[in-house]
């Protein structure tokens, strides 16, 4: 019995013990599996072939792959998680690779029967393939659609690509035979024609390079990504990838091929050698041009010539074509029609016209190049419908206007005016309803309502096609030659033509901007620019908050690449907002210079100038901002004679003070003392608080600023920093959050001179940045005491050392004369304004649109022809940072030598970095600074100043 008691006691224990093991065991699992949890399955890493396939994904010397392929997987990342490593090979290579799975993924592949047998399809297309024949500019044996002439030729191809066989097929109907010669790579490829070892080369996605012609077109082929049959899971992946992203952005694809490979149509012909043949026999085709059309055709008083967007697209087409075109002026557009019909010119630009035109003034019309905006105006006060019986009063000369205002608004009547100015006077005096005035000359000149004592009726709108009207009597050719010419042309090259003869004219420059109500239009265009960058930054920030979001829920490589993504935006915004404010304050400034600018235009323009300045530093202070809450702000510590930084800001804040009439005065007991410490934010901090003071301080006050040192060992030193003023002072109330962003002191002074509210917490965060201290005191009408304290280390340089001698600076300048530049930068307006800077001091400027123009410029240039090479930094083709590098690494006495100088509206400090570390000398940016873009050029570029 005893026993028995014994073996249950024991038996009660153990079923003790193992329902305590299990509740821990359960406990242990249930409290650490989130642990683990959390950290979630590794990222799969997908193995892509990568081919050398022009824009498609393409691997430079460091291994970075970029190019549609690389953009459009970097697209389907975000649903399947996949990292990517790029294994590098010959098409042939990769699909052996990818059948024996040492890659998992390759694109792109149009379908065959032999290949469905060995890899799997994705359902959905990666791109379209146009199968194509091309042959070097230079080659006068071969044009487009001439197949008796290419039998026997040389052809370049692709080792096992599929665009071969649609080739052969084609050659074959089109009754041609040709010597096929085979290539690994495409760069080998391509060299081999540029290097005239064959004739022509077949190639797909219709990337045609500088230098080549169209031969011939075949059909549309779509390609796809391919994988091998065991990788059926990741297939399915990716295309459940691909289907989200259709339905989430249906145009992504097209979107990405226009993006890098532009509009298929201007390749869709080359030219036949008939049409070669008349361009190159032709007479000059006679145009007709009035003065009338602006900006599409006016005249340029300063350079004594016609111009306008219709010029440009016909100047633009010879250059296409080869045609020649010779320019007949009319008194007005009147003139132009008569001169038409009468056989005294052969073409007339910029017209809309139909069926009964066409008849009447026996003409055919090329393709259309533009829609040309005109919007209607009324008298002041009036207010008018669309749906009115309107009396609607143009130019006589307007005949393609009037015909089609006739077809589409039959309920309005028409009448019609010797020229503008006369349908104003007849819509004030109420003779008529409205009149239409081009939509680019209103835009181009903000005071157009106010001093033609009109309304704009922003609900009447019309939008017309413009052609260019050819007489019966020319060649058909001629017209084939233009539509070939209108098609070749790039799809923004008409909107800059737009935007840059809106710019350029005279009578619509900066002095008509200013010509009636200066102020006011300065304010507004001042305060639209403001606006949209705002509204950008906003965007941003809301963008910002909801990618945050979501990254919480993400892994750290995600977290990453948002990082990356908003690094990217505010570069880009940067970069976007300082290329116009180029424009504006290159053209204003150079507008000064002119001697007949004087008397109050020239007092406006200074002030236009002004604000410029203070729009740019108003982008600066909000990208800055941006910049320290996402902790990407970083201080560049160097050796600095603390005199000379104090001596740059006096000088500038001393013109501000001046112009308010206010006594500043700026004493340093640091005169010889070198540190080590980042000059630009130090004098970003002083500049932020005395303008301040200056800015709320009333005329005949007093502005003052003292640098105090003590010593705090052999090696250490702390500046005192200490601005006071007699101005306006600061409330208590608002002292407490006066380091705020955005936060603003509201009052009749406050409120007149504006601001963001950012240039107290930039100060504020650069200070604590530097282990620095800021104590302000201040009271109300009595004025402020602001001490910044920021410890230095003491460098071992003298001064000596550290700065450069002074150079006179005139003679510096004189010294640029002759000076050969080679500019590349890809924007029209800044390409000429920074032409014009160059040319006044005497220096020799060729340019460039884009880097792989100028690696060419450069690399066919003699040695050491060009003394200095401008580079912007973005730019199509092939960026500044490329371009530079390749330069460096060219085989030639001066490629190491030559001066290269970002010139660049990428304006943050990793840009800088990246300059110097793609081998340029120095990095300037946008809004160019001359005198700092001189000194660079005459290697006098330094920081001290």
């Amino acid at each position: 019995m005893v026993f028995v008691m014994n073996q249950f006691l024991r038996m009660r224990r153990l079923i003790a013990i193992s329902v305590v093991l299990v509740v821990f065991c359960v406990s242990f699992v249930y409290c650490v599996y989130p642990v683990f949890a959390e950290e979630g399955p590794k990222q799969k890493v997908i193995k892509v072939g990568c081919v050398d396939i022009e824009q498609f994904l393409m691997m430079d010397k460091n291994g970075n792959v970029h190019g549609y392929g690389e953009e459009y997987l970097s697209a389907i990342s975000k649903y399947t998680g996949w990292q990517y490593e790029y294994v590098e090979g010959s098409w042939k290579q990769c699909l052996k690779w990818l059948e024996q799975g040492k890659i998992d993924l390759l694109f792109p592949a149009e379908y065959t029967e032999e290949r469905s047998e060995s890899f799997l399809f994705s359902d959905t297309q990666c791109c379209i393939d146009f199968v194509a024949l091309l042959t070097r500019q230079d080659n006068q044996n071969l044009y487009y659609g001439d197949f008796d002439n290419y039998d026997g030729i040389k052809v370049g191809m692709i080792t096992e690509s599929h665009l071969n066989k649609i080739f052969k097929e084609t050659a074959k109907a089109k009754g041609f035979s040709y010597e096929p010669v085979y290539f690994e790579r495409m760069v080998d490829l391509q060299a081999a024609l540029k290097n005239k070892k064959i004739d022509a080369i077949v190639n797909g996605n219709l990337s045609i390079q500088e230098g080549q012609k169209l031969l011939l077109r075949t059909k549309s082929v779509p390609a796809y990504f391919i994988t091998s049959k065991e990788n059926q899971n990741l297939m399915e992946q990716l295309n459940h990838a691909l289907e989200k992203m259709d339905i989430e952005n249906p145009y992504y694809v097209s979107n990405l091929t226009e993006k890098y490979y532009g509009d298929f149509s201007k390749h869709a012909k080359g030219l036949t050698r008939e049409e070669a043949e008349f361009a190159s026999a032709s007479e000059p085709i006679k145009v007709a041009v009035a003065p009338d059309t602006y900006p599409y055709q006016w005249y340029d008083k300063e350079e004594k010539k016609y111009k306008g967007v219709d010029l440009d697209v016909l100047n633009s087409v010879a250059e296409n074509t080869g045609l020649e075109f010779e320019y007949v002026e009319t008194s007005d557009r009147q003139e132009s029609w008569t001169f038409l019909k009468e056989g005294k010119v052969d073409m007339i630009a910029g017209i809309y016209s139909d069926n009964t035109l066409e008849r009447k003034y026996r003409l055919t019309l090329s393709d259309s190049y533009a829609d040309k905006m005109n919007t209607a105006v009324t008298r002041q006060g009036n207010v008018v419908y669309p749906t009115d019986k309107l009396k609607v009063v143009i130019p006589e000369s307007f005949k393609g206007l009037r015909s089609f205002i006739e077809n589409n608004y039959p309920e309005w009547t028409i009448v019609t005016a010797v020229n503008e100015e006369a349908c104003l006077s007849m819509v004030r005096g109420g003779k008529a309803d409205i009149t239409f005035i081009d939509s680019l000359k209103i835009h181009s000149d903000v005071n157009y309502q106010s001093a033609n004592g009109v309304d704009l009726v922003s609900s009447i709108t019309i939008s017309v096609p413009i052609y260019i009207g050819i007489s019966d009597g020319q060649s058909p050719l001629l017209r084939s030659l233009i539509d070939k010419g209108i098609s070749m042309m790039n799809a923004g090259d008409v909107e800059d033509y737009k935007i840059f003869n809106s710019i350029k004219r005279n009578q619509y420059s900066l002095s008509a901007l200013i010509r009636t109500n200066p102020f006011t239009a300065l304010a507004v265009s001042l305060a639209l620019m403001t606006l949209i960058f705002l509204a950008i930054f906003l965007t941003y920030k809301n963008r910002q908050r909801a990618a945050y979001a979501k990254l919480l829920e993400s892994n750290n490589r995600q977290l990453h690449e948002a990082n990356n993504a908003k690094s990217e935006f505010l570069q880009r915004v940067s970069h976007d907002m300082r290329t116009p404010m180029n424009g504006i304050m290159g053209l204003t400034t150079l507008t000064l210079e002119k001697d007949d600018v004087k008397g109050e235009i020239r007092e406006n323009l200074e002030q236009i100038n002004n604000s410029s300045v203070y729009l740019l530093n108003l982008i600066n202070d909000t990208l800055d901002m941006s910049r320290i809450e996402e902790k990407k702000m970083s201080l560049q510590t160097e050796p600095l004679l603390l005199q000379s930084v104090i001596d740059a800001v006096d000088s500038q804040i001393r013109i501000m003070a001046k112009s308010k009439k206010l006594d500043f005065i700026c004493c340093t007991e640091m005169a010889n003392e070198v540190l080590y410490g980042d000059k630009i934010r130090i004098k970003q901090i002083l500049i932020n608080l005395l303008s301040n003071a200056v800015k709320f301080t009333p005329a005949g006050g007093k502005v003052e600023l003292s640098v105090k040192g003590c010593r705090r060992s052999e090696t250490e030193l702390e500046a005192e920093f200490l601005v006071t003023d007699t101005g306006i002072g600061i409330s208590e109330a608002f002292l407490s959050k006066i380091f705020d962003p955005f936060e603003q002191e509201y009052g009749n002074i406050v409120d007149k001179i504006g601001g963001t509210g950012l240039g107290m917490s930039i100060v504020k965060n650069l200070v604590d940045m530097m282990d620095g201290t800021i104590d302000i005191k201040s009271e109300k009408g009595r004025g402020t005491r602001i001490s910044v304290t920021l410890p230095f280390r003491i460098a071992e340089q003298t001064v000596s050392e550290t700065v450069p001698p002074s150079h006179n600076r005139e003679a510096d300048f004189n010294q640029l004369k002759d000076k050969r530049i080679l500019l590349c930068e890809d924007h029209k307006i800044n390409r000429e304004i920074a032409c014009k800077i160059l040319e006044n001091v005497g220096c020799r400027v060729d340019t460039a649109a884009d880097g792989k123009l100028c690696l060419e410029r450069f690399a066919g240039s003699e040695e050491f022809f060009y003394d200095c090479i401008l580079m912007d930094i973005r730019m199509p083709v092939m960026d500044g940072l490329t371009a530079a590098r390749e330069i460096r690494r060219l085989h030639r006495s001066d490629a190491k030598k030559v001066t290269i100088i970002a010139m660049t509206a990428n304006a943050f400090d990793e840009d800088v970095k990246k300059s110097l570390d793609a081998g340029m000398n120095a990095h300037i940016s946008k809004p160019i600074d001359r005198e700092m873009l001189y000194k660079a050029i005459l290697k006098d570029y330094y920081s001290g100043e």
